[in-house]
């Protein structure tokens, strides 16, 4: 709500979200959820949210391979080393936040500006 009022927008159509797969945030709680966590919310009562799910990266801190930390369960498939460097896989944000263009609330018009000028 704080964003909606912070930009003059009626009503938030969509929240994409990134949640990485090391977060321990599951996605389809955060989806099964949204619809009630957000029915009082004045800005996002009738929004949706999107969940894009970032892999967990890792690279080794031996031969600087990467690769999928779940995959190879945190083991480097080159030097079969376990020490890792976390690349990505721990993130919750918020990526967008969409809105249709007829939910802006339009700002007053700005009063003209008159430049001072030389004759």
């Amino acid at each position: 709500d704080q964003f909606a009022e912070r930009n003059q927008v009626r009503e938030i159509q969509t929240v994409v979200m990134q949640i990485g797969k090391l977060s321990g945030v599951i996605p389809s709680f955060v989806e099964e959820c949204w619809e009630p966590a957000v029915y009082f919310s004045k800005h996002l009562k009738h929004s949706s949210v999107e969940i894009e799910e970032i892999p967990a990266r890792g690279r080794c801190k031996d031969c600087g391979t990467e690769y999928d930390l779940q995959e190879y369960e945190g083991i480097c498939p080159k030097c079969i080393c376990n020490k890792y460097e976390e690349l990505s896989g721990s993130e919750v944000t918020i990526k967008e936040v969409r809105i249709a263009e007829a939910d802006i609330i339009p700002h007053e018009k700005a009063p003209e500006v008159i430049e001072n000028g030389s004759s």
